[in-house]
């Protein structure tokens, strides 16, 4: 058996004063990390129950409902996190490997012009051969025809 006595908790706006400095570290708390370790769910929903009891609500309930666990979203394990982080590698490997295809196709895309370019060269070469000698052979004497 528990015997409490009450030693001057203070008026009702001392008590709310009270609660709000205490939200206040418990906020601190949450946002430097510490939800799921020291702060769990439900003792965020025990200070919403005591404000709500201090602000002379009888059934805070109405207002706030319970956790159904205290346990928090702490995002992905270790494991998770190295699983993740290779999966980026294999896409970086996989975008790298991509890109390379690409600049290999380009050459070879500009390779094959320049041999189409080449191959136009001598067919012009030719032509103008064929037109020589069949000038030479019309006038009897050599001649030369374009510019070497």
């Amino acid at each position: 058996m528990n015997v409490t006595v009450g030693i001057g908790n203070g008026s009702k706006n001392q008590q709310m004063m009270q609660m709000q400095q205490i939200e206040q570290t418990v906020q601190s708390i949450v946002n430097g990390g510490g939800l799921g370790t020291i702060i769990k769910p439900t003792n965020v929903w025990n200070l919403a129950m005591e404000k709500a009891k201090v602000a002379g609500r009888k059934d805070g309930n109405k207002f706030f409902t319970k956790p159904e666990s205290d346990d928090t979203d702490e995002g992905p394990s270790i494991e998770e996190q190295k699983l993740q982080a290779e999966m980026q590698f294999k896409q970086k490997e996989v975008e790298q490997k991509d890109m390379e295809l690409q600049i290999n196709a380009k050459r070879l895309e500009m390779e094959e012009m320049e041999l189409q370019f080449k191959i136009q060269q001598h067919e012009d070469n030719n032509e103008f051969k064929i037109a020589e000698l069949q000038l030479e052979t019309t006038q009897n004497r050599a001649v030369k025809v374009g510019s070497d």
